[in-house]
């Protein structure tokens, strides 16, 4: 089973109720369109250059539910640390990393770590 570490007193996220309902606008091509004029592919096609940009480890900080990225920190060979203020939504990440890693629903890749912090205190270097 795959774990979420957490590094805050007061769990949670003003937001986690609405977890499911920010997952499902995030992935919208409509809701981008019109709140960013933007698409969803455009958001994967910067974390793909950002991923294969190094070798080192990688932060994602503010990370979500990994809508834009599961499938490229699955496949990628980088140490990675996926941070995000919600539980719900590194819950998210975590089943959508596993699926995409073609393990286990309940397993990660290795090299993934899921952290639960503000991305203004981050309990790391």
């Amino acid at each position: 089973m795959w774990s979420i570490e957490s590094h805050v007193e007061d769990a949670g996220a003003p937001y986690d109720g609405r977890a499911a309902v920010y997952d499902r606008l995030v992935r919208s091509r409509a809701y981008n369109r019109l709140a960013w004029s933007t698409d969803p592919a455009q958001y994967e096609d910067f974390a793909r250059t950002a991923i294969v940009s190094a070798s080192g480890p990688l932060l994602e900080a503010a990370a979500g539910s990994a809508a834009a990225t599961a499938r490229l920190h699955a496949t990628s060979p980088r140490e990675t640390v996926l941070v995000d203020l919600s539980r719900p939504m590194l819950e998210r990440a975590a089943q959508r990393i596993a699926a995409c890693s073609g393990a286990s629903k309940d397993k990660l890749p290795a090299h993934i770590r899921l952290v639960q912090a503000d991305i203004l205190a981050l309990p790391f270097e």
